[in-house]
């Protein structure tokens, strides 16, 4: 992405000090002229868990320390889910159904649990062709798991320097035990999927900078832009809607000059045409940092993330922005994900309930002769378990090609000089899935 022009002023009065050494303020949005109105100063508390009721209802998901955790609204209970996260391979995108069924991402499998990190099943998820044509694969950028735990919303992303930087989403949907074809529930081109019913998300588009609704099967639609309401209109992504439907919030800007905004939302933004567009209401201070705003369970608080850690506030109609109060509730967490689910007690992960590996004892081996035309075939591997099924997935250098998901591929004219490799997947139930790549095989040219 471009860098933008920074243009943060330090005039502006402070609310409160983060950790990082900026400040984060609350302020009135005039939508009417564009402008927005500074906020006076105000005394609030700091710390991770600070002495009050329990904000929101259900339990925030968050990642801290590279592994999944979970703490009640307010902060407090907070207790890992996963404990195998690494900085160099860490757990990511944490989701949870209204049940308390966990979904997080992890290397290039999403993994579906409970809240004390018993693995039910995993996916492996399938590659989805953005809209210039580049096939991606690989870890998710996000996921989101529905509200009754039965789909998942993934997107991946692609990111080109080609012509100024820039990034290209592709979002699909799958059942939550069993990957679905891409195709099952539609494709949409946009990004940072939030479920705001049982067939409806709301994403956003990174290159039109714009919120829009996705209908499964059905197609997108578009719902506001900043041109809506301001001639001041920045880039709006990573959106939320309340579980009411009566309030939106959305990252505003980008980088240094990003912030936290939220609406009010009139109409029905969960079924039927397009609701008409939100009020804002109030919005923070630009800093860098600020993401992934997510709704309390009872839609009357609103969390998000900055470089210190998870803020929540719980007035979302203050009627003057300056009287806000946020608190710091969870010291270091990233990534943070309300839903309904209430904290259920501690079960140990148990054997046999996904917490096995395959092994791999041999690489697949390719057999055929490396020439254009002719037909290569992937054996299966040997692993340490008879898997119940294999996945095939043949890359042309370090990129998949698209459509070769078969044992065997024929070679083509854009393969003359290549490197040609197949990844083999191996899956059994009550086992996370396994992948491993065969030697390249270079096509004569």
């Amino acid at each position: 992405m471009p860098d933008l022009p920074a243009s943060h002023s330090s005039a502006q009065p402070p609310i409160r000090p983060r950790s990082d050494g900026t400040l984060t303020r609350f302020r009135r949005f005039i939508a009417a002229v564009g402008a927005l109105v500074i906020a006076l100063p105000l005394a609030l508390a700091t710390g991770s868990a600070p002495a009050t009721a329990a904000t929101g209802g259900g339990s925030i998901l968050f990642v801290k320390n590279s592994n999944v955790w979970i703490a009640d609204g307010d902060g407090r209970n907070a207790r890992a889910v996963t404990t195998t996260g690494t900085s160099s391979n860490p757990w990511y995108s944490p989701t949870q159904s209204n049940a308390g069924i966990v979904v997080a991402g992890r290397g290039p499998l999403v993994y579906r649990m409970d809240q004390s990190g018993n693995v039910l099943n995993t996916l492996d998820l399938p590659a989805l062709e953005d809209s210039a044509g580049n096939l991606l694969d690989g870890a998710p950028a996000k996921l989101a798991i529905s509200h009754d735990g039965t789909l998942i919303a993934y997107t991946y992303h692609f990111y080109s320097c080609s012509w100024g930087c820039y990034v290209r989403a592709v979002t699909a949907f799958t059942s939550s035990t069993k990957v679905s074809p891409p195709g099952a529930y539609g494709v949409t081109h946009y990004d940072n999927p939030e479920w705001v019913s049982p067939s409806r998300v709301i994403v956003d588009g990174w290159l039109t900078q714009i919120i829009r609704f996705y209908d499964l099967a059905r197609g997108d639609f578009f719902w506001f832009d900043e041109d809506s309401y301001t001639p001041d209109d920045k880039i709006l992504n990573d959106p939320a809607l309340s579980p009411d439907g009566k309030h939106a919030a959305a990252v505003r800007g980008e980088f240094d000059e990003s912030s936290i905004i939220w609406y009010d939302v009139t109409g029905n933004p969960k079924a039927g045409a397009r609701p008409p567009i939100p009020t804002p209401v109030c919005v923070t201070n630009t800093a860098q940092g600020f993401a992934n705003p997510t709704f309390s369970a009872d839609s009357k608080a609103l969390a998000w993330e900055e470089p210190d850690g998870i803020w929540v506030v719980d007035q979302l109609n203050p009627g003057d922005c300056t009287t806000i109060k946020a608190r710091l509730v969870i010291s270091g967490g990233s990534q943070p994900s309300w839903s309904a689910a209430t904290i259920k007690p501690y079960k140990p992960v148990k054997a046999g309930t996904g917490a096995k590996k395959i092994t791999s004892k041999k690489a697949p081996k390719i057999k055929g002769t490396a020439k254009v035309g002719r037909k290569l075939t992937a054996g299966k591997g040997t692993w340490g378990v008879k898997p119940t099924s294999v996945t095939y997935r043949w890359y042309r250098g370090s990129k998949p090609i698209k459509g070769a998901t078969k044992a065997a591929y024929r070679l083509t004219k854009k393969d003359r000089g290549k490197k040609i490799r197949v990844k083999v997947t191996a899956k059994r139930a009550g086992y996370a899935s396994k992948s491993r790549f065969s030697k390249a095989v270079k096509v004569r040219k």
